[in-house]
């Protein structure tokens, strides 16, 4: 399901899993859901003690947005 990816300096990066898309609640099973919250309060855990976190290092992340923002266009005016 995940493998370890190798980064620009050569070392071995976290396992990263398949992409799935959350679109309705039947996308994903009773345990995924437990893990996914699971996971979550760790965060929220590690935010609260002002614990480093990192989970996007040396990754891209790109975001489109297809609508014009009425809240940034008019910031542009």
């Amino acid at each position: 399901m995940s493998k370890a990816l190798v980064n620009a300096s050569g070392s071995k990066s976290a396992p990263v899993a398949k992409v799935r898309h959350f679109l309705q609640m039947s996308d994903f099973s009773a345990e995924e859901y437990a893990y996914l919250f699971e996971r979550t309060k760790l965060i929220k855990d590690r935010f609260k003690r002002y614990e480093l976190y990192h989970p996007l290092r040396d990754r891209t992340l790109a975001m489109v947005f297809e609508k014009n923002s009425t809240r940034t266009r008019v910031s542009f005016e």
